[in-house]
């Protein structure tokens, strides 16, 4: 003999009669015997519309989740670009002291904070060296690696591809800021190059008059 059924009055369900909760909609069914009125039977057209709106809820969903990764990653590999380029700019200064005879330290910070220390000390006539020495190793050595890199084109790579661009603006950046300084790092590196190349156009010059 069949046991008696009670029918959920919301979604239609067949419940056993001593059940307290609806096994479809999980409604008081109790609550169902006594306010029939505010109970809202759902129709399949209903429970359609509902699967649409959850459909396009989920499109939005999967379609925005991934934007974060790709921001944290290219936001990740500008940083330690940035402070790659840092360390290999204070990096290029520390042997050009050495070689002008200063008695320079270095200090590495892998966040940013790289300093050349006692630089201050070098001989006048050698600052445009010394100062060029930084700028020139970072961006020779940036483009290096990004241009040898960008056959791979790896996710794992990009910190290594953004070097060298970073350093081409950085320090063509710094460069022309740095011209509006008299007697600043940037007016040193220009009148060491200019002065090198004037040499160099006599030197060129003094040949061809001797043949």
């Amino acid at each position: 003999m069949d046991r008696e059924t009670l029918v959920c009055p919301q979604c239609g369900t067949s419940n056993r009669a001593d059940a307290m909760n609806c096994a479809g909609c999980r409604i008081s069914l109790a609550f169902t015997r006594e306010r029939p009125a505010e109970v809202k039977r759902i129709t399949p057209e209903d429970a359609r519309s509902e699967r649409r709106g959850s459909a396009v809820l989920d499109v939005f969903t999967a379609r925005d989740k991934p934007i974060l990764l790709p921001v944290l990653l290219l936001l990740g590999a500008f940083i330690f670009a940035f402070c790659l380029r840092e360390a290999v700019h204070k990096l290029g200064h520390f042997p050009a002291h050495r070689a002008c005879g200063t008695d320079a330290d270095i200090k590495l910070d892998p966040l940013g904070g790289s300093q050349i220390v006692n630089g201050a000390s070098a001989p006048r006539e050698t600052w445009g060296i010394t100062s060029a020495a930084g700028p020139l190793l970072n961006i020779l050595a940036g483009v290096a690696v990004s241009l040898s890199l960008w056959r791979y084109r790896r996710t794992a790579l990009l910190p290594l591809l953004l070097w060298g661009p970073i350093a081409l603006v950085q320090e063509g950046v710094t460069l022309s800021l740095g011209m509006l300084t008299p007697g600043g790092g940037a007016e040193l590196i220009v009148e060491a190059v200019v002065s090198s190349v004037a040499l160099g156009l006599a030197m060129v010059l003094f040949q061809m008059a001797l043949s």
